[in-house]
């Protein structure tokens, strides 16, 4: 057996790894109506997602959670209410133990019988690589300088790899013999817009210039620091209304996320007369 960390355990949950989990001896039982929970990965319309089996004295509910919300509750319920929790992940398990001083130990040992993942929990590849260190993540916040996902930031981690899914669908059908224009139009804090700069100028090799638009001057300036640090050149941020911009030139790809009251039509609008 070795030592080990409830951060270590939470990683396995968010990189979809966790085959089960038991969670049971509530301190306090007087004040905890539920007796144990058991924990097992689903998938919900292609989304890996964990069944947390709530079971009281005379039934059981089932409720289901993203992995960040199963990290969370994991985490609430062994510092708050039970006394031990077992957990199963590919080729070891981890003991949680707590103390009435809530102080806890973690425990690692072999499993035994677990050779393999089931199909849908094998870890997803994304079109940017868990462990390898990408420096827009690190400095938005998303990934540590050792490339790890911070948990909290895992969902906006495979939306950004969700939204440079769909760009790679379409980017043999952008021009090839001269720099690509784009226009980001509402950045906000630009997760997308760093990431479309550096999926296509790092990963696919193009000559691109970007723009980046919002109305707030504060969030600009950040994207703006930002961008200067990492070098990307042809990464530009501006204040700018949707309706009132005026391209200076051909437009190749317009994006826009949750654009407020008419804006997403605006730049759909303009999209299409530009011919992006």
């Amino acid at each position: 057996m070795a030592k080990a960390t409830l951060e270590s355990l939470l990683e396995q949950v968010v990189e979809n790894k966790l085959l089960s989990g038991h969670l049971s001896g509530p301190r306090d039982t007087q004040a905890v109506s539920v007796l144990k929970i058991a924990i097992r990965p689903i998938a919900i319309k292609q989304q890996q997602m964990y069944q947390f089996s709530f079971h009281y004295k005379t039934r059981v509910i089932h409720q289901n959670k993203t992995p960040i919300e199963t990290v969370e509750l994991i985490k609430s319920n062994l510092e708050n209410v039970y006394k031990q929790g077992i957990f199963s992940v590919q080729d070891f398990e981890f003991h949680v133990l707590v103390n009435k001083h809530g102080q806890m130990t973690v425990i690692q040992k072999a499993s035994k019988g677990i050779t393999a993942l089931p199909m849908h929990n094998r870890k997803k590849n994304y079109v940017l690589e868990e462990g390898i260190p990408i420096p827009f993540l690190v400095d938005l916040g998303v990934m540590t300088a050792e490339g790890k996902i911070i948990a909290k930031k895992y969902d906006k981690f495979r939306q950004i790899n969700r939204f440079l899914e769909m760009v790679r669908d379409v980017v043999d059908h952008l021009p090839k013999e001269r720099r690509l224009e784009i226009i980001d139009f509402g950045c906000g804090k630009a997760y997308l817009t760093f990431a479309l700069y550096h999926y296509l100028h790092h990963v696919e090799k193009r000559d691109i210039n970007l723009l980046g638009l919002d109305l707030k001057q504060d969030v600009i300036e950040h994207c703006k620091d930002l961008a200067n640090r990492l070098g990307y050149s042809h990464l530009n941020f501006a204040v700018g209304d949707i309706n009132k911009h005026v391209a200076s030139g051909k437009v190749d790809m317009v994006i826009t996320l949750h654009a407020c009251d008419t804006a997403t039509d605006a730049a759909l609008e303009k999209a299409v007369r530009w011919g992006g």
